[in-house]
């Protein structure tokens, strides 16, 4: 397992036996996504989907576990990326985009949230403003939420 270190393995067994309750090996491919979250990684509903596909039996061993650790990139401070993507919708440059702006962008691009999931979003780190979120102080607590 070239470019993995003896902790990171140490942790993928920690993580990976914690998912295997029966202790034959194997977790459920319906695990993968708390279980790769869990070690930083960042994985979309997408991709687990697609990745699941590849295990008819709906299982997956450790060996197959740490392959896969080594497709999905590790999160990272992204906020400068999110900030960046909230300012194509913010034409005047202002700083903000309206709540209708953030809610149809979450509920339409990319890993589609439901309503339920924007607003207990909005209720937890937005500020509004007038209708109005400031979005580099979103990004950063987007960010710092998932470290």
């Amino acid at each position: 397992m070239d470019g993995i270190t003896e902790q990171q393995i140490a942790d993928y067994k920690e993580a990976f036996g914690y998912y295997d309750r029966d202790h034959d090996g194997k977790i459920p491919t319906s695990d993968l996504g708390v279980v790769m979250r869990s070690l930083g990684k960042c994985v979309t509903e997408r991709q687990l989907r697609e990745v699941s596909k590849n295990f008819e039996t709906g299982y997956v061993d450790f060996a197959e576990f740490v392959v896969l650790m080594q497709t999905i990139p590790n999160i990272v401070d992204t906020s400068e990326q999110i900030v960046e993507c909230f300012q194509a919708f913010d034409r005047k440059k202002t700083g903000y985009i309206t709540v209708e702006q953030l809610r149809e962008v979450l509920t339409t691009l990319g890993e589609e949230l439901s309503t339920g999931e924007v607003d207990n979003l909005i209720d937890r780190y937005c500020a509004v403003e007038e209708g109005r979120i400031e979005y580099e102080s979103l990004a950063h607590k987007l960010v710092q939420s998932i470290q």
